[in-house]
């Protein structure tokens, strides 16, 4: 075989090459995907539970928690979480083998009973189903209505018909507030 046919057919067998290195590379990302999506599911049961504040943008929110004297901060879309003020405080999961690798639980508020005040909800009507939603609910602050939404985690159907319910609404903030519902 001539010098230039073998240099041929050696530069044909490189672009196979970089395809199964490509597929490769490929399949090990998504593992790691895979193994990373399982993994968000899990840290309610399974991670860490500490403190976390809210900081809202405009098109961005941040949280941050502490860990063993460092702060880490995750940054999402705002427009995945609109019912979400700043200044606001909930539990946040992290694994504990990877700090950084957290989960904020929008269903889990943190209420401090010297912060907030507790006021009655306007009368509300709601059918919710089992599972994680959306609430919507009014309050008076100074004579002006105050509409809220906040998620909530519901372990059974939930209803009530035109029925009031005790809000906490922070003494600084008044648009920061959650009701209590009974789940």
């Amino acid at each position: 075989m001539s010098m230039k046919k073998r240099s041929e057919n050696q530069q044909g067998c490189r672009p196979q090459r970089k395809n199964i290195f490509a597929f490769v590379l490929f399949s090990v990302v998504m593992s790691i995907a895979i193994v990373k999506t399982i993994n968000y599911r899990n840290l309610p049961k399974k991670g860490i539970k500490v403190e976390g504040i809210v900081y809202s943008g405009f098109r961005y929110i941040t949280w941050k928690y502490l860990v063993q004297g460092r702060v880490y901060k995750v940054k999402l879309s705002k427009s995945d979480y609109p019912f979400v003020i700043d200044g606001e405080k909930y539990y946040v999961y992290y694994d504990s083998d990877n700090p950084s690798f957290s989960i904020m639980s929008f269903t889990e508020p943190i209420i401090d009973s010297s912060a907030f005040d507790t006021i009655t909800s306007l009368p509300l009507t709601a059918v919710y189903d089992k599972g994680s939603q959306l609430v919507s609910f009014d309050y008076l602050i100074e004579g002006d209505t105050v509409r809220r939404e906040h998620r909530y985690k519901f372990k059974n159907d939930f209803s009530s018909t035109e029925q009031r319910f005790t809000i906490y609404v922070k003494s600084d903030n008044p648009k920061i507030s959650y009701i209590r519902l009974e789940k």
